[in-house]
């Protein structure tokens, strides 16, 4: 029996349990309280950790792949939905396709609108779970630090490994470029990328001296 061969049944046998997980994904979340719509297709099982008041809602045909076997650019693996209290809600919008994505809510809202396209190992969070200073008092849980949300927008493509941080509002539409940081406000149709992420371009025809792309 060649390797090559064996290589085929490995993949075959992995492609037909990330289809099983699938069926497998709809009834443990549905157990934990996640609210799912209609079509809605999940790759492997995501990661969940949900407080009992808490909301995560997920719209209709939204696809969630955990799964290296079908994407091959994962690198942290299973997507990963935390809200941790009873006031954190996380909100996704139909359509959306979401690969190895990781959104905390410590207490506020998470949204990502319809259309919404998340390439892999990306974190959005509502919190710096820490305080900046005095430095003596970093570590360990800290319950007076202020969390914001975060909005992203309808039909915005965000790319490999990037982070989303607090209080952060994407227009509609955007593009974020792979490994950004995005810690400040991005206006709809642009193409957003760096550390800190900076608008680079407009999407579209656009007057004066602003880009045509």
């Amino acid at each position: 029996m060649s390797i090559l061969f064996l290589r085929k049944l490995v993949r075959r046998v992995l492609a037909m349990k990330d289809r099983q997980n699938s069926i497998y994904a709809h009834i443990w979340l549905r157990f934990l309280g996640v609210k799912i719509g209609a079509n809605c297709t999940f790759y492997g099982t995501p990661m969940i950790n949900k407080h009992p008041q808490s909301e995560i809602i997920v719209g209709n045909n939204v696809m969630v792949c955990s799964s290296v076997s079908l994407y091959s650019s994962l690198l942290i693996g299973r997507s990963k939905l935390h809200a941790l209290s009873d006031t954190s809600q996380i909100i996704i919008g139909d359509d959306c396709d979401l690969n190895g994505l990781t959104a905390i809510s410590r207490s506020r809202t998470i949204e990502i609108g319809a259309g919404t396209l998340i390439a892999g190992n990306c974190v959005i969070m509502d919190s710096d779970f820490h305080h900046v200073y005095p430095v003596e008092t970093r570590r360990g849980h800290q319950d007076d630090v202020v969390d914001l949300d975060v909005r992203i927008g309808e039909s915005v493509w965000i790319g490999l490994n990037c982070i989303i941080l607090k209080g952060v509002t994407i227009g509609r539409g955007s593009v974020i470029g792979a490994g950004s940081v995005v810690v400040r406000d991005i206006p709809p149709m642009v193409v957003a990328a760096g550390n800190p992420a900076r608008v680079r371009k407009h999407i579209g025809e656009r007057t004066g001296n602003v880009a045509r792309c």
